[in-house]
């Protein structure tokens, strides 16, 4: 199947380029002022020149936009998909339907992210206020040959707003809005040294309460998924003479917040489609639902609490909080330096980075199990990163090597606790089948149990070395050659301590035992066996001396490319590039002694063709990509524990349009783009714990169609000011965001509309904004996950309600 794909690719390319040449371009011209650069090959290039699918995100669309984080950047960038589950540290970014489920902080990202030249862990640890930002660039495809592994997917860069060597000045921003929303920024900048020595400060602090409200065991209601965050950037630029500049960067942020509550929500089918709006009947598990009100779970309002199970009803349950404490730090120094017609640049970076998590982990009411961030139970890295290049132009060759060093320490604790209903809830379950009397009788054990669950701590080192080089020959005036190759070098060390304080192994065997004496089928009296003493955290099997586990990976990627231009505002590329994406370890009980997984490599071929019409001033870019992933890390959720296994095979193949236009309406501008995307898994025998749904099937958090819109109206009112009216929206079609293609998880399509209207005098000393995000108060979920320990039931990650507000701003 995947040969006969990769066939038709080829065929829809060679059509697609034959129509090009036969194209009269008598009509594109050179735009002249305002072209858009991108650094995507680690150069500063024109965007139309570069041969890779590139949708660069400006200051003043972020600002437009509301864009706070980087999971704002969706409602812009067609084709980018960011998920949260559990908590926000767990984020997932998404391209091209490929993505790593963060939920497992051992499973390195697809989707890498570089701020100001430096990597971010994770995709959750570069979840902050992203503060003055000059430039964001997405990338889309794999892109290791120069941003090194874990970017087989794509790539997103942030670049900030630098200190300034000429002049002082100075912003600063205030933002009220609904659900109690504050935010204060502010930043100053200026020389220290004319012309020499400048630097820059930037700080903020944002509130907000909560977007579901979570009922207790008395009634009571606290607001959660709620935002408490401040920031403090600080910059010092030095250039002392035109061949140098030295850019130095610390950066420290702190958030205290709870995140993230869930909605029980009703699956009832419509028509065969699970729905998730108003009006259905509910439907939810009667045995568990009975059981779960009967231990107080929803609340003293009862089984009234879940109402019909819409979305619309932000409401979930708890006994516990969902702490989510982040402390985020680094430093970095960017180096430049002329040296003849050679540019030497070094960057180095460390990055401390770790969260306190507490979860309420059954999302009931009820006192079942759970997780405490006084435990100390949570994750962090530490990573030195280190890159050295050396790029030139010699006659027609453009080229650059380079050497990347990281090294990493990521460190978790993991303490899952009993609760005091845990034996109740056990009890429960057994007793319609056993009778009351045998499973008391049978629960006993787990008395002791209260209070216990697993104390595991991990540390897993990561040692990385990488060599590359990336080299582009201009062949003809108008055909240019990049061949690009890195070999990348690492050593991962895995270190997992056990401890298991109520260990339910003697109690499994005598239950069985007392099951099969009375009469029970074997494979009846295994399950109950194992249900009550035999769930990974209270199996001790992993106790004793810690785990230690090594896996060294040596691998090649690379790029090879063509671009033609057929005229200065039209061109047209083709390349095949290899991707790869780090093995690792499953940080969670493994009971089989081997946590490792494989590493994720990816064969992708693209074609694009850019554009420049209408005297330059609309950009219409497209691409069309065809992707095989061999050894898919797939992280998933059985309900008790998450497994990590590698699918075989996974392809995706689409197409994309981006677009930027300056209209003929004066202040009128667009840009947006539509993106088509299957993503599917290959053919393959799933593993224990992993759905028989997968082979052949879309991918999980993989939509068919995603498109964004934004519109910019700037028009002169009076002499002195200036109006503003924006819009943005994105459409998403329907998707399954369940690991398991469960047909109760899918979320049907959706569309999100956010819009600004704004005042500002001519010279933006002063300007008042009033905006709203998701206007049309379009009810959506974020993730479906089977509730924890509830067979049959299951909950939801909402996305985010309307909200709207008021910013004024000030520059000076």
């Amino acid at each position: 199947m995947a040969a006969s794909r990769k066939k038709n690719f080829w065929l829809f390319t060679a059509s697609a380029v034959a129509a090009l040449v036969a194209t009269d371009y008598a009509y594109a011209q050179d735009a002249g002022d305002g072209e858009i650069v991108v650094t995507a090959t680690r150069r500063e290039t024109r965007l139309q020149d570069v041969p890779i699918a590139v949708t660069p995100v400006t200051a003043e669309i972020i600002e437009n936009s509301g864009i706070r984080d980087l999971q704002d950047l969706t409602s812009v960038a067609p084709g980018l998909v960011f998920t949260n589950a559990a908590a926000e540290t767990s984020a997932t970014a998404r391209l091209r339907g490929i993505g790593t489920e963060g939920s497992n902080p051992g499973l390195e990202s697809a989707v890498g992210i570089f701020v100001d030249g430096v990597y971010r862990a994770r995709n959750g640890v570069a979840l902050t206020d992203i503060g003055e930002i000059s430039q964001i660039e997405v990338l889309r495809g794999p892109q290791g040959t120069l941003f090194g592994r874990n970017t087989s997917a794509g790539l997103i860069t942030v670049r900030t707003a630098g200190p300034d060597l000429s002049s002082f000045g100075g912003s600063a921003e205030v933002t009220a809005g609904d659900y109690s929303e504050l935010r204060l920024g502010g930043a100053v900048y200026g020389p220290i040294v004319e012309d020499q020595l400048g630097f820059r400060l930037f700080a903020s602090t944002g509130s907000r309460d909560g977007f579901i409200d979570t009922i207790g065991p008395t009634g009571a209601r606290r607001d959660v998924n709620d935002r408490n965050v401040w920031t403090v950037r600080g910059q010092l630029l030095w250039e002392p003479n035109p061949d140098v500049s030295l850019r130095l960067i610390a950066d420290y942020s702190e958030r205290d917040e709870e995140c993230c509550a869930a909605r029980i929500y009703n699956a009832a089918l419509l028509n065969g489609t699970p729905f998730l709006g108003s009006g259905a009947a509910a439907t939810f598990p009667a045995p568990v639902t009975a059981i779960i009100n009967a231990l107080g779970g929803y609340g003293p309002g009862g089984l009234a609490a879940l109402g019909n199970g819409s979305i619309s009803d932000r409401t979930g349950f708890a006994n516990r909080r969902y702490d989510q404490i982040i402390e985020d730090q680094g430093v970095s120094g960017e180096l430049n330096w002329q040296l003849g017609d050679m540019t030497f640049t070094a960057i180095t970076a460390f990055r401390d980075w770790n969260v306190l998590q507490s979860q309420d982990s059954d999302f009931t009411a009820a006192d079942i199990w759970f997780r405490d961030s006084a435990t100390g139970d949570g994750f962090g890295f530490e990573i030195f990163t280190q890159e050295f290049r050396l790029a030139g132009v010699n006659g027609p060759l453009d080229w650059l090597v380079g050497v990347y060093y990281a090294d990493e320490t990521l460190t978790r604790v993991d303490n899952l606790t009993l609760g005091g209903l845990y034996r109740e809830f056990f009890q429960a379950q057994l007793t319609p089948t056993l009778g009351g009397a045998l499973a008391g009788s049978l629960t006993t054990g787990l008395n002791a149990a209260e209070g216990a669950g697993q104390r595991d701590r991990y540390e897993q080192t990561n040692e990385s070395l990488a060599l590359f080089t990336h080299n582009i020959f201009e062949v003809t005036d108008r055909f240019e050659v990049t061949l690009g190759l890195r070999y990348t070098q690492e050593e991962k060390v895995f270190n997992g301590r056990y401890n298991t304080p109520f260990s339910g192994n003697a109690l499994r065997a005598s239950t069985l035992t007392t099951l099969t004496g009375l009469g029970v089928p074997a494979a009846t009296a295994g399950s109950v066996a194992t249900t009550l003493y035999g769930l990974p955290w209270l199996n001790s099997s992993l106790d004793g001396p810690a785990l230690v586990r090594t896996r060294e990976e040596n691998e090649w990627s690379g790029i090879i490319s063509g671009r033609y231009a057929f005229s200065d505002d039209v061109s047209a590329y083709v390349s095949y590039s290899q991707g790869y994406k780090a093995g690792g370890f499953n940080l969670d009980r493994d009971f089989d002694l081997d946590p490792s997984f494989a590493a994720e490599t990816v064969d992708a071929y693209e074609a694009g063709l850019k554009t420049r019409l209408l005297d330059g001033a609309l950009i219409l870019n497209t691409a069309i990509y065809y992707q095989e992933f061999a050894n898919f890390q797939l992280n998933t959720f059985t309900g008790i524990q998450f497994i990590v296994a590698s699918i075989p095979e996974v392809v995706t193949q689409g197409a994309e349009i981006d677009a930027l236009w300056r209209t003929p309406i004066e202040g009128l501008s667009f840009q947006g783009g539509v993106a088509y995307t299957e993503a599917e898994y290959g053919a393959f025998a799933p593993g224990p714990g992993i759905s028989n749904r997968l082979p052949n099937a879309r991918l999980t958090n993989s939509p068919l169609w995603t498109a964004t819109g934004a519109w910019t109206y700037e028009r002169p009112v009076g002499d002195n000011l200036t109006g503003l009216v924006y819009v943005d929206s994105r459409y998403m079609s329907n998707i399954v965001s369940g690991s398991d293609l469960a047909p109760g998880k899918r979320q049907p399509e959706y569309f999100l509309v956010n819009a600004r209207i704004g005042l500002s005098t001519n010279d933006e000393r002063w300007g008042v904004e009033l905006w709203a995000r998701n206007l049309l108060d379009e009810e959506y979920t974020v993730i479906n996950f089977d509730q924890p320990l509830q067979t049959g039931s299951l909950a939801s990650f909402l996305g985010d309600p309307r909200t709207y507000g008021v910013t004024l701003r000030t520059r000076f």
